[in-house]
């Protein structure tokens, strides 16, 4: 009798270790057979690191690509609609000058179809009207322009919006009038002088910095490299300092 005891309680504890086996199995806690070492997972690991990576940037990449494709027709029709201002000034002829409706601003974003005088136009339009329709906007359109290399210098947007609200660059908010030189283009670079009186009736000469970018998500566009104050013709402060 106790040999057949034994014989059933081995049996019993064999069932018993195959039935905790196979649920360790189920849940995805492997035994310890069939787990393998730790320099055999390494490379599993570092290959699904890069995997996600590559799959980050593939999101990020979309995500670009999804805002300037959506923003491209608002762009194009703004681009098309300044064309039509400057044939019809040098032909003598008015051209309807539509308001923009609320959101309007934060619709323009870089596009292939706007010159780099469009491009300074666009951000000082914007700085001159900073609070329509609501605070900051017209900063965070000209932060929209400003080109990868600048924003390595200028940082994130909170960043930038108190370098523009700081002393060299605070009379371009809300300023009273602006005037523009000839712009210089030369390839893919080009500068352009802008002259403002401030709300408080300085007068101000800033130079615009910019380049058409060669690859991304913004290839062939023209974005702000950087701006100069010129004070008695010293560059002294830029944005991208």
């Amino acid at each position: 009798m106790q040999l057949v005891g034994m014989r059933y309680g081995i049996t019993f504890i064999a069932m018993i270790t195959t039935l905790v086996a196979g649920m360790t199995s189920t849940m995805g806690y492997p035994s310890r057979s069939h787990c393998p070492d730790r320099a055999a997972r390494r490379p599993a690991c570092e290959l699904a690191s890069d995997s996600h990576l590559e799959l980050k940037r593939f999101h990020r990449t979309a995500f670009d690509h999804a805002v300037e494709v959506g923003n491209l027709k608002a762009d194009l029709c703004a681009a098309q609609h300044h064309d039509a201002k400057q044939r019809a000034r040098k032909s003598g002829h008015s051209v309807p000058v539509a308001k923009p409706g609320p959101g309007t601003a934060q619709l323009v974003r870089p596009n292939r179809q706007l010159r780099p005088d469009q491009v300074v136009k666009i951000q000082m339009s914007a700085l001159q009207h900073n609070d329509v329709p609501k605070p900051d906007t017209g900063i965070t359109t000209t932060f929209a322009f400003a080109s990868p290399q600048n924003r390595l210098a200028t940082g994130p947007l909170s960043h930038f919006t108190e370098i523009v609200k700081a002393p060299a660059y605070f009379p371009m908010l809300n300023c009273k009038t602006v005037t523009y030189e000839l712009i210089s283009i030369n390839g893919d670079t080009a500068q352009q002088r802008v002259h403002i009186v401030s709300a408080n009736g300085e007068r101000i000469t800033y130079v615009f910095m910019l380049s058409r970018q060669q690859d991304g998500v913004y290839a062939g566009c023209w974005m702000n490299d950087g701006c100069v104050r010129d004070d008695a013709g010293e560059q002294l402060h830029r944005f991208d300092a």
